[in-house]
């Protein structure tokens, strides 16, 4: 099979991979063997950076025997996952504060017989209060309690 793509295609591919290669590799303290194969399409699609005009920015590297992209690629992509990381976080500690606080409030017990919908709903002014609270004040209020 062969896929045909235009230099603007190809940049395109070449910044997915980048997200993909950060999200799999970021915090992992050393390569993944369940990932082998992503870095392996990683390089045979950087290798034809020269054919598409990213000679410059994709270059080999003899000693670490491989392909690399610039900084300039990576530092835009970063703006992606920056993006990411600060719409997570909000979700996440919201989603979190919420099931802590409906557990505290009916207790778990009654919490894993709800209904998904009804979990849903009882959280649902748990979530208004934290959205409207981290939306106004970010995490100017968030204090740990000794």
């Amino acid at each position: 099979m062969k896929i045909d793509l235009t230099e603007k295609e190809y940049r395109t591919l070449v910044e997915t991979l980048e997200l993909a290669n950060w999200m799999l590799h970021a915090h992992a303290e050393e390569e993944r063997k369940d990932t082998v194969e992503f870095r392996d399409l990683e390089q045979k699609i950087f290798a034809l950076a020269r054919d598409f005009g990213m000679g410059d920015e994709i270059t080999y590297d003899k000693e670490l025997e491989g392909y690399f992209s610039s900084k300039e690629i990576e530092e835009h992509c970063l703006t992606y996952v920056d993006e990411y990381n600060n719409d997570t976080f909000w979700d996440e500690l919201i989603e979190r504060m919420v099931a802590r606080d409906l557990a505290r409030h009916i207790g778990e017990e009654a919490l894993e017989k709800m209904s998904f919908e009804e979990k849903f709903e009882k959280e649902e002014p748990f979530r208004i209060q934290y959205e409207e609270e981290f939306g106004q004040y970010g995490i100017e209020h968030l204090v740990l309690k000794p």
